[in-house]
């Protein structure tokens, strides 16, 4: 049976807040449920945003565009069913999202945000011009310090279409 999670995704807007449907990878099997963090990618980017996983049920019939989970940022679960349909209940009659109310509930310390890091590929040997080259040096310098600026972006995703650099997201606690 094909697993699937139901899913309140960090950052909607309010008009567009609902529980998203995620398939489960194999390797994830069994490993999450109700009241867990998980990693999805979102929207038509497949960004990675923080989820909150309120069902696990088999997959849909039609599943053709569902997307899987990247990943899991809980162990166990940080809150218990009844948190979440308190949850719910918190969204349904106030003016919030699911995740607005997830976040009002949940203790400070156990907070996260999701990073994006980059990192120099080794024996990279390809074709770079002069900006590409100059922030590939930055980046292998500064190492997970570099944050990258919205000049720098253009010239990330090139970086990492050629394959100088890889892209990988980091769940880094806000406490």
């Amino acid at each position: 049976m094909i697993e699937a999670v139901q899913a309140a995704v960090e950052g909607t807007a309010y008009s567009f807040d609902m529980l998203f449907t995620y398939l489960v990878p194999e390797s994830l099997y069994g490993k999450i449920s109700a009241g867990m963090r998980v990693v999805v990618p979102f929207g038509r980017g497949s960004q990675s945003r923080v989820a909150l996983v309120f069902s696990v049920e088999p997959a849909p019939e039609e599943r053709t565009k569902l997307k899987f989970v990247s990943s899991i940022a809980d162990s166990e679960p940080v809150i218990s069913t009844e948190m979440l349909h308190l949850c719910k209940w918190i969204r349904d009659n106030t003016f919030c999202t699911y995740f607005d109310a997830f976040r009002a509930i949940l203790p400070p310390g156990l907070s996260y945000t999701l990073q994006t890091r980059y990192e120099p590929v080794n024996g990279f040997s390809g074709e770079l011009d002069m900006n590409e080259r100059q922030l590939l040096e930055r980046i292998s310098q500064l190492r997970e310090r570099y944050s990258p600026d919205a000049a720098d972006r253009s010239l990330l995703k090139s970086l990492t279409e050629k394959g100088a650099v890889r892209e990988s997201e980091l769940l880094k606690r806000r406490v």
